[in-house]
């Protein structure tokens, strides 16, 4: 529902708008300088001034085509435009009454708001116990939207917010005024152990960027190029990525194939990565990740996928691999 927070308030009007789980009220205002949450912070208060007084909502038909109901829609109500073929008796409700208590609209007569609406209304504002607003988002440069409860529903969010607070406390442990500070000591220490890592990350790659090398000159036989078929253990693609990419920057050579496995420890599923000499990687890509009984894909000399029997059958496809590079 649209009501008129009266002149001394500097607010034209709020909509509250009805969804399935929360309530969103929209600041409709020439000036955007007043939505600001001072502002809204007084809204509230004076809302809730307004559910205290348990002021009545009536509902009422007038009819423009009937002169004194006429005077009334353009004196009295404020409303959106109608439908230019709009027929009948038009419903309005009004907030308050002109027989009410005259200090409830900051003083004049008792009527905070009367205008057109068709929904379903709480016969008197008391039935809303209470009103929170929690937050506020830009939708139009002259419009704010609030997201708020009441009722019953604030009760129920509420209890909500407690039980989080409850259980973000116990975890912390920490008082709730201390959260945001424990916290935000948490993610420095995050910050720090996610370098440390990065820098360990790094020998470990250094270190095995020596061993792929190494076995490429070893398997090497001077014609068919060089071989490289890694078991890492427990990494991730992007482990293998950088590894790849370091060990065919050191061996500077484009004869190169590098065939790197890695999976969770003790298990037969994991990641391939097979990289290196274009014409032989896009040729037997396919059929590697059909050895390894899983599927993957990729162009230009990198073909990567992921295999339910990558270290049962790691042997067979190193051999076939080398009798690929052969065959060249």
């Amino acid at each position: 529902h649209t009501f008129s927070l009266g002149e001394n308030s500097n607010y034209s009007y709020i909509d509250f708008i009805i969804d399935d789980e929360s309530k969103s009220l929209e600041n409709n205002k020439d000036h955007a300088t007043t939505t600001t949450t001072d502002i809204f912070a007084l809204i509230e208060i004076q809302v809730n001034q307004y559910i205290r007084q348990n002021i009545p909502m009536t509902p009422t038909w007038l009819d423009p085509r009937n002169d004194s109901d006429a005077a009334i829609l353009r004196e009295r109500a404020r409303s959106r435009l109608l439908p230019k073929n709009l027929t009948g008796a038009i419903r309005l409700v009004e907030i308050g009454s002109s027989t009410h208590s005259a200090d409830c609209h900051g003083g004049g007569e008792g009527v905070i708001d009367f205008n057109t609406c068709c929904g379903t209304h709480v016969p008197s504002l008391g039935h809303l116990q209470m009103i929170k607003f929690f937050r506020m988002e830009r939708v139009k440069p002259t419009i704010m939207r609030v997201y708020f409860a009441a009722g019953k529903r604030l009760m129920k969010v509420m209890d909500g917010m407690y039980d989080t607070q409850a259980g973000i406390t116990s975890m912390l442990s920490c008082t709730d005024v201390d959260q945001v500070k424990r916290v935000e000591q948490l993610l420095e220490d995050k910050k720090v152990k996610e370098k440390d890592m990065k820098a360990l990350k790094d020998k470990l790659c250094n270190f095995h960027v020596k061993g792929v090398v190494d076995q490429c000159c070893v398997n090497g036989d001077g014609s068919g190029g060089s071989l490289a078929v890694v078991d890492l253990g427990d990494v991730d693609m992007g482990y293998m990525t950088m590894l790849s990419n370091a060990a065919l920057e050191e061996i500077g050579r484009d004869d190169v194939i590098l065939l790197l496995v890695g999976g969770e420890d003790g298990s037969d599923e994991g990641s391939f990565l097979l990289i290196g000499n274009k014409v032989i990687v896009d040729q037997v890509g396919k059929e590697v990740a059909s050895m390894f009984e899983g599927r993957g894909g990729g162009k230009n000399g990198k073909f990567q996928g992921k295999g339910s029997k990558v270290r049962t059958f790691l042997g067979k496809v190193e051999e076939f691999l080398g009798e690929a590079m052969k065959a060249k």
